[in-house]
């Protein structure tokens, strides 16, 4: 606890422990996890949980992981699909909407190129 104190005080910043969790690695006991999860008085963190849009944690298999991101994009093209776009249109959506999707994810995982070649395809197959 004196690390979190220590943080606290010298980032100026204050973490809520109402709203965090902890996620362990497979090689850490259930008796371990009960400790340190006493200690901070805080919950484990389940699988599959999302924190700002994004999965909290990866397996080996990042592709199903951030399919996500595919059936956003999917999605946000099937709702343009129907609608009379003009190039410039169609441009401007791609640009804007469907290029700034995986933005953020990109930020933080790297993406593999077989989910960067589905979503450009995505992309190419509404032209």
């Amino acid at each position: 606890m004196e690390i979190l104190h220590s943080f606290e005080r010298m980032s100026g910043q204050k973490i809520n422990l109402t709203k965090s969790t902890a996620s362990f690695s497979r090689n850490v006991s259930g008796v371990i996890r009960k400790v340190v999860c006493a200690i901070f008085n805080i919950n484990v963190a389940v699988e599959n949980s999302v924190y700002w849009g994004l999965p909290s944690t990866i397996d080996r298999n990042k592709s199903d992981v951030l399919g996500f991101l595919k059936e956003k994009m999917r999605k946000h093209i099937q709702r343009w699909n129907g609608k009379l776009l003009s190039h410039a249109g169609i441009e401007v959506l791609l640009c804007n909407k469907a290029q700034s999707l995986p933005t953020y994810a990109m930020s933080i995982f790297l993406l593999s190129r077989r989910t960067c070649h589905e979503l450009e395809q995505l992309m190419a197959n509404f032209w």
